[in-house]
């Protein structure tokens, strides 16, 4: 007689300080979905592996907060369309910088895609419960090993309430990449002397760098 659309989904936020550097990204959706046009139907999506941001300069103090929350809904009317993390990805990557490093010319664009995609989200849940997570650390304390292992459990979807009988839908392991000396020598360190090693950089490798949307060093 009526239509239902429950979603439940894990999203990522990480705020970066010094510089200043903020990305969201959506690592699962599942949604089920009863109305008079398409019957029952699920749609479940998931991020196997995602980077971040692209590189960013380090600096002594440069702090990091990763924020991990699950958003959950039940409505019985909703716009919400089923597949919610692929909708929200590719309409936020649209907005995202395309340079390999953050700098003051896209730094912007990367706040506006990840404000766009944290705004998104939260409107699709109109009634809603919400359960976050949040640690924090500082860079130059760099290690291989995960910086932050995330395992998620939802309640079911006939009563997002039913916290007794959550179930585990995986786990998210978060690593940083090595600092390198400069994003033109890869993970080339040159000597014993920790110089880098541009050798085999030539001039029209770093003129043809983009530094921004349609913007490379050369402009």
């Amino acid at each position: 007689m009526g239509s239902r659309n429950v979603t439940r989904t894990l999203i990522a936020d990480f705020d970066i300080s010094n510089p200043d550097i903020k990305t969201t990204k959506a690592l699962f959706s599942s949604t089920f979905r009863s109305d008079n046009a398409k019957g029952e139907a699920w749609a479940t999506n998931e991020s196997i592996s995602v980077y971040a941001t692209p590189y960013f300069k380090v600096s002594p103090n440069t702090m990091i907060e990763g924020r991990f929350r699950i958003q959950l809904s039940d409505e019985r009317a909703s716009s919400a369309g089923a597949n919610v993390m692929n909708a929200l990805q590719t309409a936020a990557n649209l907005i995202a910088p395309t340079s390999a490093l953050v700098t003051f010319f896209n730094a912007p664009a990367m706040l506006q895609a990840s404000n766009f995609l944290n705004t998104q989200s939260t409107s699709l849940f109109g009634q809603s419960i919400t359960e976050e997570s949040t640690g924090a650390f500082a860079i130059k304390s760099w290690t291989p090993d995960p910086i932050l292992i995330i395992r998620a459990e939802l309640p079911p979807a006939a009563n997002i309430k039913n916290t007794q009988k959550k179930e585990g839908i995986g786990k998210w392991v978060d690593y940083l990449e090595p600092p390198i000396p400069s994003v033109f020598t890869a993970n080339t360190f040159g000597g014993d002397d920790g110089v880098p090693d541009f050798e085999g950089v030539s001039s029209a490798d770093i003129l043809s760098f983009n530094v921004g949307t349609d913007l490379r060093v050369y402009d």
